[in-house]
């Protein structure tokens, strides 16, 4: 019984997908966005700004407090991504095209 209601609960929060297997997961590090913030010369409020992701649960990312949402953190990602940053095993870089520009 016990494993029913698991799998019933994990049903309903993933909205009827048992895993994220297969599902690409954002993964950055709050180093990594202070890094890209400041490789692109950007305040915590432009960040804001432009992702759609409050300031202050940036700040509370940043700081290692809590881990962002998914939806958040993929906003994230997406806006520094556009801007030129990539994210790399050692920290972040910008594209060379992005360096002229």
């Amino acid at each position: 019984m016990r494993a029913f209601l698991w799998q019933s609960l994990k049903l309903l929060i993933y909205g009827g997908h048992a895993t994220f297997a297969g599902m690409k997961k954002p993964q950055i590090t709050p180093a990594q966005c202070r890094a890209a913030r400041a490789l692109l010369d950007w305040s915590r409020d432009e960040l804001a700004a432009r992702s759609g992701v409050s300031k202050r649960a940036l700040g509370s990312f940043e700081a290692g407090h809590t881990a962002m949402i998914p939806s958040g953190l993929r906003a994230v990602v997406a806006t520094f991504e556009a801007a030129g940053v990539v994210f790399t095993a050692n920290g972040v870089e910008l594209k060379p095209s992005s360096l002229t520009g």
